[in-house]
């Protein structure tokens, strides 16, 4: 049975059938125009299972079409719901390898629901491999995908990432708090303490969920609590004694 034969085989397949699948991903890169129209079909079931033999390629040309594929599927197909899609739980899944795809398909001629989605995943996965889209993200005209991609950059770490925080910190960028608490490096406290000299504000809608402090001074506390591992209920005058007891 030729490819082409294995493919239609896919494509009337009414539940994932892992051995075709592994004989069609043997073709490689060279089957990878043969998926595409299965990727397009009106079955989730075909769709995921072509989805599937691109996964099992594992080429950079494979990754790239899997994840022209995902983004284009990373809500509920329902649309009752804001879970996250079949797109978003396959590219988190993979992890790591998707990464390098995903910074690749990056950039702004993309919807801003989308590229907030990557920032968000690439957060998930937490992998330092992940460093290049957020740092594509942190170079954003919109201040929502800078603010999503400095808190990311405190999860996906790297190297300067400490640095890179402090700076955006310094530049008032809200997303940098949540960033340098993920981090969890006690540095942090004093750049996070000299930002309360700056003006308060509203901070973000997704920032704001429940439970959330409701203001970047509130966010500014919770870091420092949280990094220096106590409560210090807002007095400057502890937190100082801290700093002193802290010191580098």
């Amino acid at each position: 049975m030729d490819t082409q034969e294995l493919i239609e085989e896919l494509r009337s397949t009414s539940s994932p059938d892992r051995d075709l699948q592994q004989k069609i991903a043997a073709g490689g890169d060279e089957v990878i125009a043969q998926l595409e129209p299965l990727l397009a079909d009106s079955s989730i079931i075909v769709r995921e299972a072509a989805a599937d033999v691109l996964e099992l390629i594992g080429t950079d040309a494979a990754y790239n079409t899997l994840v022209d594929f995902a983004l284009r599927h990373l809500e509920d197909p329902s649309h009752q719901t804001k879970l996250p899609g079949p797109g978003w739980q396959r590219l988190r899944r993979i992890g790591v390898p998707v990464l390098a795809a995903m910074t690749r398909r990056y950039d702004s001629s993309l919807p801003f629901d989308t590229r907030l989605a990557m920032i968000f995943i690439a957060q998930q996965i937490g992998d330092p491999a992940g460093r290049p889209l957020v740092d594509r993200a942190l170079n954003e005209v919109d201040g929502r995908l800078v603010e999503a991609a400095a808190e990311a950059l405190g999860v996906v770490d790297g190297p300067g990432a400490f640095e890179r925080l402090v700076q955006l910190l310094q530049s008032n960028e809200v997303g940098a708090i949540r960033g340098l608490k993920l981090l969890g490096d006690q540095a942090a406290v004093r750049p996070l303490f000299e930002a309360l000299a700056s003006p308060d504000q509203t901070i973000s809608h997704w920032g704001a969920s429940a439970g959330m402090p409701a203001s970047r001074r509130d966010l500014i506390l919770d870091a420092i609590d949280s990094l220096a591992g106590e409560s210090f209920n807002g007095d400057a005058n502890r937190i100082r004694e801290w700093l002193e007891k802290h010191s580098r």
